[in-house]
């Protein structure tokens, strides 16, 4: 797969994610665990209003390295699948360690075939 072809579809499947985790972090959180109790609401909605954003700034690095020259896409693209990687490891460690109840399945799928994409397109 090209890279530039890699970098844009990670960089438009992550500001969809991004985008909503910031722009309605309450409809997120309620989809995601539930009801939460009144007082945990605004905090778990700050929480997630930040992982948007951390994932919208991993779609702007991949979005402005579309016109890297080959060996420096590879490097970016290798990062981005490991980091996608570590963040499916962290999401099962939740479970592991009793934070959750189960896991979440659509995210797990999206990040995996993201952190695919990054490794073909990377070798």
């Amino acid at each position: 797969m090209e890279t530039s072809l890699a970098f844009t579809i990670i960089a438009v499947a992550l500001t969809l994610l991004g985008l909503f985790k910031f722009i309605a972090p309450k409809k997120f959180n309620e989809n995601a665990m539930g009801e939460l109790h009144e007082e945990a609401v605004n905090p778990a909605a700050a929480i997630r209003s930040a992982l948007g954003g951390m994932v919208l700034t991993v779609a702007l690095i991949a979005f402005m390295s579309r016109n890297l020259e080959p060996a420096a896409a590879s490097v970016v693209l290798c990062a981005i699948g490991i980091g996608l990687v570590t963040t499916i490891c962290f999401v099962v460690l939740n479970k592991v360690r009793g934070f959750s109840d189960e896991i979440p399945v659509p995210p797990m799928i999206l990040l995996g075939v993201l952190s695919i994409i990054a490794f073909v397109a990377a070798s």
